[in-house]
């Protein structure tokens, strides 16, 4: 009798444990699960209108020879800031290289610097004057092609002036919305080509009468922020730096700035047979230009809109230096 109570109380255990171990199971199995699939979608959703989920391939160049550090951080910091991902190349001369101040800078927020001695510029255009409106686009022109025989990967890239320029959100989430092609910005206040005395006199200079007449009813549009396609891009730099060269003697070297030769590109040459060119106005831009902060309508946590109520994506012309 007492080995038949043990063997009973034997087996009452042992059912009790393997019921146990059936509901631990079961609760794992349960735990393990993925979530209704609807969660997942609404992540999506998300994550496909957010700044960061744009394709960041993406290239933010210009030229910051002999600017204040200070000027050039304003830069760097609210470009990463928006676009987390992209290269951002720069160029600057090699003493500012070899500074602490720029070696730090470009440590902290991951930036390229572009040497510009290390680039073959003919010295004819290394007189001030020329630095920014001219031999700029023979220094993004050898750049590319150097990015060419690299096999690098691009997807879009944006030529700026450094000084002076605020980013807001991620200008690259613009250029998916155009597609490929070539985005340039009309004036701001909006002129034609003709109505300006000094785009006139540098196109009869650089050209002909023809030419500028040809011109006279054009929307003028600034050279100074230009995004697009990499092919596009590439094309239209390209274009520029052969007329620069083309057109290198007096009296078209004695202009000190290049809209003429943009003029004539996107207006005269192939350019916008080869690439599709979307002219933005200012009332629809997502880049201000010539920005007056005093007219400047904003958000309610202090970001600039355009007559849309659209956030600019880039600022050109505010002074980095003011507080708002």
């Amino acid at each position: 009798m007492l080995i038949s109570r043990s063997f009973a109380t034997a087996l009452i255990v042992m059912q009790a444990a393997f019921l146990f171990l059936i509901l631990i199971g079961v609760w794992k199995q349960s735990y393990n699960q993925p979530c209704p699939n609807n969660l997942p979608q609404q992540e999506k959703s998300i994550r496909e209108v957010h700044p960061e989920s744009v394709s960041q391939n993406n290239l933010i160049v210009g030229v910051a020879l002999s600017l204040p550090i200070t000027v050039v951080s304003h830069f760097v910091q609210s470009a990463r800031l928006t676009c987390r991902s992209c290269t951002i190349s720069l160029f600057i001369y090699k003493h500012e290289s070899e500074s602490r101040d720029f070696v730090d800078l470009a440590h902290i927020y991951d930036i390229q610097w572009l040497v510009y001695e290390e680039f073959d510029v003919s010295a004819k255009y290394s007189e001030p004057s020329n630095i920014i409106r001219k031999i700029r686009w023979l220094l993004f022109n050898t750049y590319f092609n150097n990015l060419v025989k690299q096999d690098v990967s691009i997807i879009d890239v944006f030529i700026t002036d450094v000084a002076g320029v605020t980013f807001q959100t991620n200008i690259f989430a613009h250029t998916e919305t155009y597609g490929k092609g070539l985005c340039i910005f009309n004036e701001n206040p909006p002129v034609l080509v003709g109505t300006t005395s000094a785009y006139r006199e540098s196109l009869i200079g650089c050209f002909d009468v023809n030419i500028a007449e040809k011109l006279a009813n054009k929307n003028s549009f600034s050279p100074s922020a230009i995004v697009g396609s990499w092919e596009s891009i590439k094309s239209y730099v390209a274009t520029i730096s052969n007329l620069i060269v083309n057109h290198e003697e007096s009296p078209c070297s004695t202009f000190l700035y290049d809209n003429h030769f943009h003029f004539y590109a996107i207006y005269v040459t192939d350019v916008s047979s080869r690439t599709t060119i979307y002219q933005i106005p200012q009332e629809t831009s997502f880049i201000a230009l010539r920005a007056d902060e005093s007219t400047f309508v904003r958000n309610g946590f202090g970001l600039a809109l355009n007559s849309n109520g659209t956030i600019f994506a880039v600022i050109h012309g505010q002074n980095p230096n003011k507080e708002t």
